[in-house]
């Protein structure tokens, strides 16, 4: 890999607002509770914070001063806006659905907007491409061997590189390697909890799994009974 720009030694170094964050990672390895430690951090500097998709009956779980929405295009100015399991509103195989549409604008607006938004996935081939290439940082936690050997191509050496950096570390789920595309800068850098973080907010994010599988065999079921032989 080529010699890099330099090295981000703080989170104001690596995440400058407004951009556009994603957070990769292995399963049950600290990428929601990074996500939502940066979006408490970030509020604290001034910022509107945003959650799209959490389920109401978890609303009660994250602070009042946390605006919830499920519709990405009334998303205020000024804000920083998580969008947690992103591959299931945004998924690579639905390239050219509605929410990947909007997402698409999201990200393109995002910088008249004064909006930092902050995408989190297991990998980024589970990702429209668009919020890949359209990043200014991508944050890993720690991947797994096979993320390491079968990431997109583009990514990959960067994924090898976070899995090697973050080998080192006695308690892995403490850190995140950093890459800046903008500036072409990496870095080590340690990470807490939110004030409000449990382990029910750790699998808030489930109801909206199932509701995505549930809606995909229902239109699926809808198809075929209104089949014709």
């Amino acid at each position: 890999m080529a010699k890099n720009g330099g090295t981000i030694k703080s989170w104001e170094q690596g995440l400058r607002p407004p951009c556009v964050a994603v957070i990769l990672g292995f399963r049950r390895k600290g990428k929601s509770a990074l996500a939502w430690w940066l979006l408490e951090r970030l509020h604290k500097k001034g910022l509107t914070a945003c959650c799209v998709g959490l389920h109401k009956r978890h609303h009660k779980l994250v602070p009042k001063w946390v605006k919830h929405h499920d519709d990405i295009t009334k998303l205020p100015k000024n804000s920083v806006v998580l969008l947690d399991e992103a591959a299931m509103r945004f998924a690579a195989r639905r390239f050219s659905s509605d929410p990947n549409v909007m997402m698409q604008a999201l990200i393109a607006l995002s910088g008249q907007k004064s909006q930092t938004i902050i995408f989190v996935a297991h990998v980024s081939r589970l990702l429209d491409v668009d919020s890949i290439m359209e990043s200014d940082v991508v944050v890993f936690k720690m991947p797994s061997l096979a993320h390491a050997k079968f990431e997109r191509r583009e990514i990959a050496e960067y994924t090898k590189e976070a899995r090697k950096q973050l080998q080192v570390k006695r308690d892995p789920k403490r850190w995140a390697w950093l890459v800046d595309f903008h500036d072409d800068r990496r870095g080590l850098l340690s990470n807490g909890l939110p004030s409000f973080w449990t382990e029910e907010l750790s699998h808030a994010w489930a109801d909206m799994a199932i509701a995505d599988v549930k809606l995909k065999k229902e239109t699926k079921g809808k198809k075929k009974k209104g089949t014709t032989t």
